[in-house]
């Protein structure tokens, strides 16, 4: 005759959700440090390669990387801060594009996704 499985709390479901929730929190620390991490890195790739001629420095020197903490996510953000930005990203009439910020952050994702994996025991 098979046994039976069976199955036994040793902890109240109140100590398993707490548990877990400190753990999840824990890791959303982990994430964040290794956002702000890679946010640095990220601007200071974005200003090194940018693909246009400088005329004041000033889009270059504009480019910003931050890591904005919700209570369930972390976002790192590569944004202009001229306003002339997105015409050197997509370009115009009269220009060609010169894209900085989806190539600076493709350039980063896998070496982000590897550290968030590490970060949490994953493949």
């Amino acid at each position: 005759m098979a046994a039976t499985p069976s199955f036994r709390w040793v902890q109240h479901p109140s100590v398993v959700a707490g548990a877990v929730r400190s753990w999840s929190e824990r890791i959303l620390q982990g994430i964040a440090a290794i956002a702000d991490l890679f946010a640095a890195k990220i601007e200071a790739y974005a200003k090194a390669n940018a693909l246009w001629n400088d005329r004041t420095g000033a889009a270059r020197q504009g480019l910003r990387a931050f890591v904005v903490k919700e209570a369930t996510r972390v976002v790192i953000t590569l944004a202009h801060s001229v306003f002339y930005g997105r015409w050197l990203e997509t370009g115009s009439s009269r220009m060609a594009p010169r894209p900085t910020i989806m190539p600076t952050l493709q350039a980063h994702y896998a070496p982000l996704m590897a550290a968030v994996r590490a970060l949490i025991g994953g493949r």
